[in-house]
């Protein structure tokens, strides 16, 4: 993987312009971190497929939540958003939690 990364930073500095492959070879320099971590944690996805899929619900319901009446009840439901599916990420219902809230 270093030789990887050392071949992108040497290609990266000797093509020019911008096009597909400078993209490419950039992203995968300001990346190599984040790209290292997977060898660190072979739980780690390679991808980014799930994060992908959850936010996808939100995005095929944009045009009919755009109108909520002002922007502190658009604030509101995108919260109640994001808690939801970070009870989905970690396999909650919150519905369930919401019950055990209000009736502690």
């Amino acid at each position: 993987m270093t030789s990887f990364f050392e071949w992108a930073r040497a290609e990266q500095s000797t093509t020019a312009g911008r096009n597909l492959a400078t993209k490419a070879l950039g992203y995968a320099v300001n990346q190599e971190a984040e790209l290292l971590r997977v060898l660190d944690d072979p739980s780690l996805p390679l991808d980014n497929t799930r994060s992908e899929h959850a936010l996808r619900k939100i995005v095929v319901g944009r045009k009919n939540w755009m109108f909520y009446g002002s922007d502190t009840h658009a604030e509101a439901a995108a919260a109640i958003f994001s808690v939801v599916a970070s009870c989905r990420l970690h396999s909650l219902d919150p519905y369930q939690l919401t019950f055990e809230i209000v009736a502690s």
